[in-house]
């Protein structure tokens, strides 16, 4: 097991917390979630206190809000690497009604997020391949924040994605870039997206980097995917007014925490 964090100052917390990023590039399964067990309750705290700034989780909510806003009244969504509810505690605050599901390979990650009512149901699950308890064209959305790198979930969990999101609907994908692209014996993560693009098995309706402001995370560089799958082109016409015509997404206020579960 890594150090505890409970003797820890605020700042050090967040710089051991940052740190963790560089040793999950090479750690095993075993190991990440080891470390992610370990800093779970602090990185919470972190990640609300970056509020708006914290760019993997905003994006992912802003994706999922600007595709069903007009399409459907409550739409259910899967937090695939939940973390400890980072995608939740940014839809809730922009007051988006959902259904919404969580799930990580960490247990303490998932005993946090579970403590947040927007999550409907949570669990612990190591997830790449077929779970046969979820079925096929389930979930209107599938989001994963910062969690697509090896170490944590990789493309052997691509397949599984594609089948329980239902056809039409969303994956949004926001990880570090140089993680995605990163060479490895098993191939870029990057490829092995392209390829289910190439094989039909969804369509790519945006691939961007974005780059965070001076001090998040030394300037990092973000790899942002937006996916329909199993559609036509020409069923997309419309799909985003923000997405299709190239603007920036709406920006959302301060953060306000809403403690209430949606019925």
């Amino acid at each position: 097991m890594f150090c505890s964090l409970s003797n820890m100052d605020d700042e050090d917390r967040i710089q051991f917390i940052l740190s963790t990023r560089s040793k999950l590039a090479g750690a095993s399964r075993s190991d990440a979630i080891d470390i992610y067990d370990d800093i779970a309750e602090n990185y919470d705290k972190h990640q609300l206190n970056m509020g708006d700034d914290y760019t993997y989780a905003v994006q992912c909510a802003k994706y999922v809000m600007c595709y069903y806003s007009n399409q459907l009244s409550r739409p259910t969504v899967l937090d695939l690497g939940c973390g400890p509810g980072c995608v939740g505690d940014r839809l809730e605050q922009m007051g988006f009604d959902c259904i919404l599901h969580g799930t990580d390979a960490s247990s303490r990650m998932v005993a946090m997020a579970t403590r947040k009512p927007i999550y409907m149901k949570t669990w612990v699950c190591m997830f790449e391949r077929q779970h046969d308890e979820l079925e096929t064209n389930f979930y209107d959305a599938i989001v994963m924040s910062g969690s697509f790198v090896y170490g944590c979930i990789d493309h052997k969990a691509l397949p599984e994605i594609i089948r329980i999101t239902k056809i039409g609907g969303l994956v949004a994908i926001v990880s570090p870039a140089d993680r995605v692209v990163m060479d490895t014996p098993q191939g870029t993560l990057d490829s092995h997206v392209l390829e289910h693009v190439a094989n039909g098995n969804w369509t790519m309706k945006e691939r961007r980097f974005i780059t965070k402001g001076e001090g998040e995370y030394d300037n990092e560089v973000i790899l942002s995917y937006l996916f329909v799958v199993n559609v036509d082109k020409a069923s997309l016409n419309g799909l985003s007014y923000y997405i299709d015509n190239g603007e920036s997404l709406p920006h959302y206020g301060p953060q306000t925490i809403i403690n209430q579960k949606f019925q």
